[in-house]
């Protein structure tokens, strides 16, 4: 399950870095079309991967399939910041994170029902039909990008663009400060159904449920970013949230410490560090990507960044004490350190502005 993940996470994070030049070169909605499409023949490579009984092939199928999913996630991003300026940006950013807060739950609770009462790999099944739904829903956005540039798949431009964004120092560090956060939400995802089925004693089902409960906070976190955005400092929110997820964690690492392991130890610290991280994640995103002249190539960046933290530190958490519980919310306090540390940097490059 561990590899399945980092697999996917591999195929997620390298995939932000394509979608940037063909976003401007086809366009928004085009470049959409096309990563549901990868993200199709993914997911029908993984269903098929039982019936030839290849765990090769699912691995192959899960870097696909994520190589075509992650595509949501950039285009997305870029197209608010085509559309909105800094503040309308980051309001905007945190409705997007209250359906990444729901989508995941609601997946996770799905997965768990479709494993119970037929098997795992009916999970891709459904994956290929709700690709469908995602391309139907494609269809109906506006196209944002102002113009087309048909010199953006030339390989020197693809070059020339990515170095002058890799040396934006505002863009690197929104990217690492992401990352910090997300890798916290990915190694959750990898060791959480370990600890929660194998340690637990939970069924897949029941966990399923249980995952609902950080997911509210993120929801809640991701409400009230948008209401308070313009009338705090982007940086005070994310100083605030920062550490409000610092102390979160702590609330978790002391009960695994003693190896007090039930559903409240695990996903009540969750709800506060989900809520915690929403109100840094949209503020510290529309941050990096409000001065940056070309969004597509900048949000490719800021993700690419983002991502590749989270697959170091998941390959870590599987190689190093696979089987320990206690590592998790260590890797919570030390990347969420990091996340407290960088606020003070990105401040003072804000303030330069």
């Amino acid at each position: 399950a561990q590899l399945a993940m980092t697999f996917y996470l591999v195929g997620y994070a390298l995939g932000q870095l394509p979608y940037g030049p063909l976003a401007n070169y086809y366009g928004r909605k085009k470049t959409l079309y096309i990563g549901i499409f990868i993200s199709v023949i993914g997911s029908l490579l993984c269903a098929l991967s039982p019936h030839l009984v290849s765990f090769n092939l699912l691995l192959v199928g899960r870097f696909i399939q994520a190589l075509g999913a992650c595509v949501g996630l950039k285009v997305s991003f870029t197209m608010i910041a085509d559309s909105f300026e800094q503040v309308a940006a980051t309001q905007m950013i945190s409705k997007i994170i209250i359906v990444f807060a729901i989508m995941p739950g609601i997946a996770v609770a799905i997965g768990g029902w479709i494993t119970h009462y037929l098997n795992w790999e009916s999970c891709f099944y459904f994956l290929v039909l709700f690709s469908f739904v995602v391309f139907y829903l494609a269809t109906r956005l506006p196209e944002t990008a102002k113009f087309l540039d048909r010199k953006a798949l030339n390989f020197s431009s693809i070059i020339h663009g990515y170095c002058v964004k890799f040396k934006n120092p505002r863009i690197v560090l929104s990217g690492i400060m992401m990352g910090c956060g997300s890798t916290v939400v990915y190694i959750f995802a990898s060791k959480a159904p370990f600890i929660g089925i194998n340690l637990m004693g939970l069924t897949p089902e029941s966990y399923g449920n249980y995952n609902f409960i950080p997911i509210i906070g993120m929801l809640l976190g991701a409400i009230l970013s948008a209401k308070i955005a313009g009338r705090l400092s982007v940086m005070g929110i994310v100083l605030y949230g920062s550490i409000g997820s610092l102390l979160a964690a702590m609330t978790m690492f002391v009960p695994f410490l003693f190896n007090i392991l039930n559903p409240l130890t695990l996903f009540f610290p969750m709800f506060l560090i989900y809520f915690a991280e929403a109100m840094v994640y949209a503020n510290v995103t529309s941050l990096g990507l409000a001065h940056s002249k070309n969004k597509s190539n900048g949000s490719a960046v800021l993700n690419f960044i983002n991502l590749s933290m989270t697959v170091i530190a998941v390959l870590f958490a599987e190689f190093v004490y696979p089987d320990s519980a206690l590592l998790m919310p260590i890797g919570f306090l030390i990347f969420l350190t990091l996340l407290l540390i960088l606020c003070f940097p990105l401040k003072k490059l804000s303030e330069s502005v």
